[in-house]
């Protein structure tokens, strides 16, 4: 089996803390991966699956919450962007896709999973992204 790590500590039990991605295969493949683990996890509501998201537990995000929560009305909108802070990135895996699934996959996924931490589930339709990428040349960002 292609995926089967998480699937078998779920099944035996064991909370589980999971980096980021789990995989670098298309949607489609992975779906049904997925289907299995929320299944698994639907079975045994004692086990945890924990995915590396740390920015939710920032004090400012924390503090963000809070705020939405005692204010009682949806939120209507967010909108976020995500800058590497390191000057001298040497990670180069990840910038390359097969790898980490790029930048996108391997650190704005902090971003996603912030809307979904502070307003809840995300209508994917309404979703923009915009990435540039390793091969562009520089200052070639009229296409955006």
């Amino acid at each position: 089996e292609q995926f089967p790590l998480e699937l078998r500590c779920i099944e035996r039990g064991f909370n589980s803390f999971v980096e980021k991605p789990l995989s670098v295969a298309s949607v489609n493949d992975f779906r049904s991966y997925a289907s299995l683990i929320d299944g698994a996890l639907s079975s045994n509501k004692s086990v945890c699956l924990s995915v590396g998201y740390m920015f939710r537990y920032h004090g400012a995000v924390k503090k963000m919450k809070e705020l939405i929560c005692e204010h009682g009305g949806p939120v209507m909108s967010f909108s976020a962007q995500y800058y590497c802070t390191y000057t001298d990135n040497a990670k180069r895996f990840w910038w390359d896709v097969t790898h980490s699934g790029g930048p996108i996959v391997e650190q704005a996924t902090h971003v996603c999973d912030l809307a979904r931490f502070l307003v809840g589930e995300v209508d994917h339709d309404s979703v923009h992204t915009v990435a540039i990428r390793p091969n562009e040349k520089a200052g070639n960002l009229n296409h955006l």
